[in-house]
């Protein structure tokens, strides 16, 4: 699966609530990581650790809990790639 995670205007609070991705098998496995693409998003400085070197995590943890998304500047977004492991 790929997601685009956007952020269009200033938030209230700096950090994004937690992204949850439900619609994926609760019993699965995915490695959850960033899509290249040219021109990377504009960023602040609190780009999570697991964008770097992905991270795996079962259908179910991604519908529940989500995982952190990085704080974009305004009207920017990103890509992430979902896939089965």
């Amino acid at each position: 699966a790929i997601v685009s995670f956007a952020q269009l205007a200033s938030a209230p609070r700096q950090t994004p609530p937690p992204l949850r991705l439900p619609g994926h098998d609760p019993d699965v496995h995915y490695r959850i990581e960033p899509l290249a693409l040219p021109g990377e998003p504009r960023q602040g400085a609190g780009r999570p650790a697991w964008m770097d070197a992905g991270l795996v995590l079962t259908g179910r943890q991604l519908a529940g809990h989500g995982v952190q998304p990085p704080m974009l500047a305004p009207e920017s977004a990103l890509l992430l790639q979902l896939t089965a492991v």
